[in-house]
């Protein structure tokens, strides 16, 4: 009986030392959104109808220069192109809104590539939260989100939907950081 006892107690504390470590490795949650930018600041109308691509390039863009979040606030954002997610933007979170990918000229999503990350292992770049629905027929689509040769980017609690040509996420070179 004791040594049962015992057995349970160790196995309790290498369950609670590994809860911390995975608690340690747990990437920065949308609640420390410090910096952010939003595709609004940048024009979008998001309503669904209008082209908000250029505004969400140009937010993209922006959140690298500052090293700032990617925000999708409240709202339908549409999408007709590719939009890069490069250098040191800290992630991407759908805080309420909704991405609408359309295209049959070319494809449209987001492609995650040469992020300029310090620490992948404790700082990875996250994508969170985003709702995306797929519109896309163009014939060489590979998917919503391209994650293509770079290391330490964590996918959560996103909803891809309505896929139908391609993938909602495709993964090409990636690595979890540890080299």
């Amino acid at each position: 009986m004791k040594r049962e006892f015992l057995k349970m107690l160790g196995g309790g504390a290498a369950v609670l030392a590994m809860a911390g470590k995975l608690k340690a490795a747990t990437p920065p949650g949308p609640g420390r959104l410090d910096r952010k930018v939003t595709p609004y600041e940048f024009g979008a109308k998001a309503n669904g109808l209008h082209d908000d691509t250029t505004a969400v390039i140009r937010a993209a863009r922006a959140a690298a220069e500052k090293g700032a979040w990617l925000v999708f606030p409240t709202g339908k954002f549409l999408i007709t192109d590719q939009v890069s997610l490069s250098g040191r933007i800290r992630g991407v979170y759908g805080d309420g809104g909704k991405i609408l990918l359309r295209s049959d000229k070319g494809r449209a999503g987001f492609l995650v590539r040469e992020l300029d990350l310090a620490d992948p292992q404790r700082q990875p770049f996250l994508i969170s939260g985003l709702s995306i629905y797929c519109e896309v027929t163009f014939r060489d689509q590979a998917a919503a989100l391209y994650l293509i040769d770079t290391q330490g980017v964590h996918v959560t609690g996103c909803q891809i939907r309505h896929v139908q040509v391609g993938h909602g996420i495709y993964v090409r070179g990636m690595s979890n950081g540890q080299n």
